[in-house]
């Protein structure tokens, strides 16, 4: 309640998925979206797309899309 009365951005603690690392490259929710149009496209493996899934949301944190997910997260801290 107190972040609400001082206009407090209050997700920072509960942060969004860090990005993984695939290859020497770093790999987020966005690259994984990238390849799956990659693979329907023949451009890439089912097992390089598998192993990018494996490495893209690796972590702890809310969605890393900024969806449903990490709205709520940020309402739910707001709301105390």
């Amino acid at each position: 309640m107190a972040a609400g009365r001082l206009d407090i951005r209050q997700y920072g603690h509960r942060r969004s998925m860090m990005p993984g690392i695939a290859g020497d490259e770093r790999a987020d929710l966005i690259s994984l979206f990238e390849a799956v149009g990659a693979r329907r496209n023949n451009k890439i493996t089912d097992q390089e797309l598998k192993n990018l899934e494996d490495c893209s949301c690796c972590g702890a944190g809310s969605c890393a899309g900024l969806f449903t997910a990490n709205t709520m997260a940020c309402v739910t801290e707001a709301l105390g």
